[in-house]
């Protein structure tokens, strides 16, 4: 009789043919384990695991019996927002959105600042951008989220602080003779 063990397998994405099948991913993972584990009796969890067919959980059909969980692949938000905005000028908001530094595709960027959503923008090779104008003078906090549609990526954000400003008249007089 065998006891109720967890192992952790770490594989390489480019180690495993694109052709193995799930029931010979969990035949590899047990033999891992011991020569008398059954592989009947192996759950794939907290994997960063992605196919054609999208992230995470969604990425595999798995027989009955088999539990998947917990497949949930981290994403990252940065926002790009320049210091200083001037009022009524078109300024550019850039976000970006990677798993593990690699730039993803896919749904949209939310900019809000505070609760006004200031654009939606959709995710092209991991980079988000819009072109907004603000009306008013402030200090403000802009924020870039993302929300998937794989279950099996998370959400992400990021926020940057700007300061939008009226522009400023300069006179100069001189000297006239």
């Amino acid at each position: 009789v065998l006891e109720e063990i967890s192992i952790a397998v770490t594989l390489e994405k480019d180690a495993l043919p694109v052709e193995l099948t799930l029931e010979e991913l969990k035949e590899l993972v047990a033999h891992a384990a011991s020569p008398k584990a059954n592989p009947d009796n192996v759950t794939i969890a907290n994997n960063k695991l992605t196919s054609s067919n999208g992230y995470g959980d969604d990425t595999i059909k798995a027989p009955r019996n088999t539990t998947i969980e917990n497949n949930t692949i981290e994403t990252t938000t940065t926002i790009n927002v320049p210091e200083t905005i001037i009022t009524n000028t078109p300024t550019t908001l850039t976000a970006t959105v990677t798993i593990d530094e690699t730039p993803i595709n896919g749904r949209t960027i939310t900019f809000t600042k505070g609760n006004e959503v200031l654009a939606q923008v959709e995710v092209i090779d991991g980079v988000a951008t819009a072109t907004v104008t603000f009306k008013e003078a402030e200090d403000a906090t802009i924020t870039a989220a993302y929300t998937p549609e794989s279950t099996g990526l998370s959400t992400s954000s990021a926020e940057a602080t700007t300061s939008i400003q009226a522009p400023q008249t300069q006179l100069n007089i001189e000297d006239v003779e």
